[in-house]
């Protein structure tokens, strides 16, 4: 039986005012939204970061991923900006590119998946690929499957 964990990216800023959703959710999730815009406020390295329910990944998490067989997931492009307090903070960082990791999966079913509390819940195929990258700031623990999920 395949292992699941829940992965809890570290959060480093906010939803931003370019994203484009048509509004029948607050805050806006995957499914409602057309176009994604992330305000950093901190960038501490992690190859894996998260907004509300977004994930967001650097381009060497995305070559990794899309070198794999894994299932429940689209990557796309996405709007990045650095927030005053980030330019006040860390002024001499750059950002690398990020990419939306759009979650479309069912967790302990697909390798990426949203539990029905926006908990990102990853297999243990998919935790090995993270595992190549700088996630320290990211709390792995396995998921109880137990503990109910969405029902589809």
């Amino acid at each position: 039986m395949t292992k699941y964990y829940r992965v809890s990216p570290e959060a480093a800023g906010d939803i931003g005012e370019l994203t484009e959703h048509d509004g029948t959710k607050r805050p806006p999730d995957c499914s409602t939204t057309h176009k994604l815009h992330h305000k950093f406020k901190s960038w501490r390295g992690d190859d894996i970061v998260g907004c509300n329910n977004f994930v967001l990944i650097t381009e060497s998490l995305k070559n990794i991923i899309e070198s794999k067989s894994l299932s429940g997931f689209e990557i796309e492009d996405l709007v990045t900006t650095k927030h005053e307090k980030f330019e006040k903070l860390q002024p001499e960082t750059e950002l690398p590119e990020f990419y939306w990791l759009r979650v479309t999966g069912h967790p302990t079913v697909d390798d990426f998946g949203m539990s029905y509390n926006d908990q990102l819940i990853v297999s243990e195929e998919a935790l090995n690929v993270l595992r190549q990258v700088n996630h320290q700031h990211a709390d792995i623990n396995e998921y109880d499957r137990s503990y109910p999920t969405d029902s589809w």
